[in-house]
């Protein structure tokens, strides 16, 4: 495959949301819903924003009901706040959770059926969604310039995804003044996130040569920046550079795509209750171990951007590509990634339903090394 398409437009300096009056302005909006969940108010993100609003005399609402792994009855509480009101665009404040929820939100303000009925890749809506505007405030899902949301069916437990190019952002506000000081275990989840990411979209059968490239820029700064910027989340040159790593994974992951640590993540999250990116931290080596046999010469490629040391280390193919992993381990462990769901007190409630769920995930299958059944019960039962 070698077609790349982006249409976002990424705003990304510390400051930069000393903008978003001009490019609300740009797009001809003048009533804006904020679209956030209840910790970035409390953490005091969202006056930054709505300051600036209001010292532009731009008028607003807030909707600060996302759920983490955002539910379909917070999409449809926003859309009701929509639907009172003329909102002619919506922001997405705050983690993958709230700017999924938004995307969603712009997909129901204009079509109005169940949420349920767009599931799946999509190339146009019924009727196009609502403009969106993203501001991610965690370094990690890489939201903000995908075409990508995953929300939560708590009926029957799974996550449903949704893609299309009209769910895109207009414009992502990189900004590390509402980054730097998050808590130190998020920032080490949402990166181990950014991080598997970067390494499934590098893997991917759909690889471009830019996003190769996105992917092999992203981990080099994740290994820079990671374990300093989990060690000190307030300085603001490392909040810079994991949000750029983040963005960088998220351009790679859009276009190429994810794979197996993505198929099991969803329902290993839903199933033992934990967050997206601590699934994909503690499945990440695993699933990078099992991949391994089917193409051994592509891991050498990643040895220069995360060490350069690791050829000159270890001079054979063999090891140096093995290198790779351990390197991958040693990261996540530093940054307080356990290995099992046991280490984090966790537990599957229906390890078969987890398999099941992801043998039927694509991400399986288009995985560099298709998993089987067998070899997924496999994985879950390392893990747990």
């Amino acid at each position: 495959m070698g077609v790349f398409h982006f249409p976002v437009k990424i705003v990304s300096h510390d400051g930069c949301l000393a903008e978003l009056g001009n490019e609300l302005s740009r797009l001809g909006a003048r009533f804006p819903l904020i679209i956030t969940d209840p910790g970035i108010v409390k953490a005091g993100i969202l006056d930054k924003i709505t300051k600036r609003l209001k010292d532009q005399k731009i008028s607003f609402t807030v909707f600060d009901g996302v759920e983490p792994d955002p539910k379909i009855r917070n999409v449809k509480e926003a859309v009701k706040i929509v639907g009172n009101g003329s909102h002619d665009v919506l922001v997405g404040l705050g983690g993958g959770s709230s700017i999924d929820a938004a995307k969603a939100v712009s997909i129901l303000a204009t079509n109005e059926l169940d949420l349920r009925e767009f599931q799946g890749p999509r190339e146009a809506y019924p009727r196009t969604p609502l403009p969106l505007i993203t501001i991610p405030t965690t370094a990690g899902t890489g939201s903000e310039v995908s075409s990508a949301a995953v929300i939560v069916d708590e009926e029957k437990k799974y996550k449903m995804f949704f893609k299309s190019p009209q769910i895109f952002s207009k414009v992502a506000f990189l900004d590390a003044d509402v980054l730097a000081g998050i808590p130190s275990r998020i920032a080490a989840e949402t990166g181990a996130d950014t991080l598997t990411h970067a390494f499934e979209s590098f893997f991917n059968p759909n690889v471009t040569f830019v996003t190769e490239r996105a992917s092999l820029g992203s981990i080099e700064l994740v290994f820079e920046n990671l374990r300093s910027f989990v060690a000190n989340t307030r300085n603001r040159q490392r909040a810079q550079n994991m949000l750029n790593a983040s963005c960088l994974a998220g351009i790679a992951m859009t276009t190429a795509g994810l794979g197996l640590v993505h198929g099991l993540a969803h329902p290993v999250g839903v199933r033992g209750k934990i967050g997206h990116g601590l699934a994909c931290g503690i499945l990440l080596p695993p699933v990078l171990r099992f991949n391994w046999p089917a193409n051994p010469e592509r891991y050498l490629k990643l040895a220069p951007a995360i060490d350069w040391r690791i050829r000159v280390e270890y001079p054979r193919d063999r090891d140096a590509s093995l290198q790779v992993i351990e390197e991958v381990d040693a990261l996540l462990r530093d940054i307080g990634i356990p290995v099992k769901l046991s280490d984090a007190h966790a537990a599957l409630d229906d390890a078969d339903a987890v398999v099941a769920e992801a043998s039927a995930s694509f991400l399986s299958q288009i995985n560099p090394r298709p998993a089987s059944k067998t070899d997924i019960e496999q994985i879950i039962r390392e893990i747990s």
